[in-house]
């Protein structure tokens, strides 16, 4: 018999130089598992580590609202090449602020080269005080709002700003004299947090300790982080409202208040984010919001500038008021919207209001009203013209061109 042959075996006991062929089989289906998903994260991963649409992040508007300034939508009007309001951080005067108490004493404060102007209409005509330096800084282009009210024969003055941490400040004052007397002292954090960093500002105030109309109250609107109209609230120290009311992301708004008459009443005008003319009244609560039209225009830019007026009507013994709202339209004039007959949902637009044509479309803008002698309405209009803050005084039933202060 010849010499045994080794058991070589079959199928899977076969080897390759020394090594079973099921085990490089094995490797080679695991090599090329290795490749298919190599090859698949290398699709994957780059769609997940890419920047989202604008259109999910935008939330209201398109795109997202950058640290320095929101993106903008284009104006209302339904032709081409409308002028759009100028970004807040490019005006000379980023903001117009204007406050009047009891005395009859206007307080104009403007935000000029991210310093805080102010100019005073005393008993002697008007005077441009130092710049003011609160111990706060007011962020770059801060909006700002200011209250003042008469007490122990003095004009108490309230003014609010936006810090860099995105706070609102209150920063306070007292006018003697003249009303151009004043000083400058407590600085404090009224709203620490949830505002929008786009956010305009508005207040308003009522009751004197003093006088017998109780004690000091104040309101102030900003937009908060939500896209909600929101606000500060001061009755014995300081809380933060509920938001309500959507607003387009970095437009503009404005308060008034109907502080003769009790309880107050107060309105918030602004843009809402399908760019309608917003008005929300609060009346020991608040109402459901109203679109304000404005006819006889459509080239109003969304993002522009707000300013408003009360006018007290007295009929009778009926008591009413007619709002007067003022915005720069593209052919830089501004038009006012007022409500009809006291009305709260009839309103005319005026065009042709006999200003001046101011410095910037859009550009910042603030008002205010009260009854004059006779009982008749007076109003006065701040705005850019001529590279100063122009004063549009209505006096005896017809406006006037007044001061120009800030310059």
């Amino acid at each position: 018999m010849g010499s045994e042959q080794p058991n070589r075996g079959s199928g899977m006991q076969r080897r390759i130089f020394g090594v079973l062929v099921w085990v490089y089989i094995t490797m080679f289906l695991l090599s090329g598992a290795i490749i298919v998903i190599g090859v698949v994260i290398g699709v994957i991963l780059p769609q997940r580590n890419a920047p989202q649409s604008s259109v999910t992040d935008s939330n209201i508007i398109q795109g997202t609202p950058t640290e320095t300034s929101p993106s903008r939508v284009s104006g209302t009007s339904t032709g081409t090449n409308v002028p759009a309001a100028t970004p807040r951080e490019s005006l000379k005067y980023s903001s117009i602020a204007v406050s009047r108490s009891e005395t009859g004493h206007i307080q104009v404060f403007y935000m000029k080269s991210n310093t805080i102007g102010v100019a005073i209409s005393g008993d002697k005509g008007w005077k441009t005080l130092e710049p003011l330096s609160p111990s706060i800084i007011p962020k770059p282009a801060s909006p700002l709002a200011a209250v003042s009210w008469k007490e122990s024969g003095a004009d108490k003055i309230r003014l609010y700003y936006y810090d860099n941490s995105n706070r609102m400040v209150e920063y306070s004052g007292l006018c003697r004299d003249d009303g151009t007397a004043c000083t400058w002292g407590n600085v404090a954090i009224v709203v620490p947090s949830g505002i929008s960093p786009h956010s305009s500002i508005a207040a308003v105030q009522w009751g004197n300790s003093t006088s017998g109309t109780g004690d000091v109250q104040i309101r102030t609107f900003f937009e908060d982080v939500n896209g909600e109209v929101n606000g500060g609230v001061y009755s014995y120290g300081w809380n933060t409202g509920n938001g309500y009311g959507k607003i387009l992301p970095g437009s503009r708004l404005v308060a008034t208040i109907e502080s003769p008459f009790a309880p107050p009443v107060f309105r918030v005008w602004y843009i809402d984010p399908n760019m309608s003319l917003k008005r929300a009244k609060w009346d020991n609560g608040f109402a459901p919001t109203i679109d304000i039209p404005i006819r006889n225009t459509s080239s109003l830019d969304p993002y522009a500038a707000i300013a408003s007026a009360n006018e007290h009507v007295v009929t009778g013994s009926k008591k009413g008021v007619t709002t007067h709202t003022y915005i720069i339209q593209s052919d830089g004039i501004p038009i006012e919207i007022s409500s009809l007959q006291s009305s709260e949902y009839s309103y005319a637009t005026k065009t042709q209001t006999g200003f001046p044509k101011a410095d910037v479309v859009g550009g910042s803008i603030a008002a205010l009203g009260w009854k004059g002698p006779s009982n008749l309405y007076e109003s006065r209009v701040y705005y850019a013209v001529g590279g100063a803050i122009q004063e549009m005084a209505l006096k005896d039933g017809a406006w006037i061109e007044g001061a120009t202060v800030g310059a």
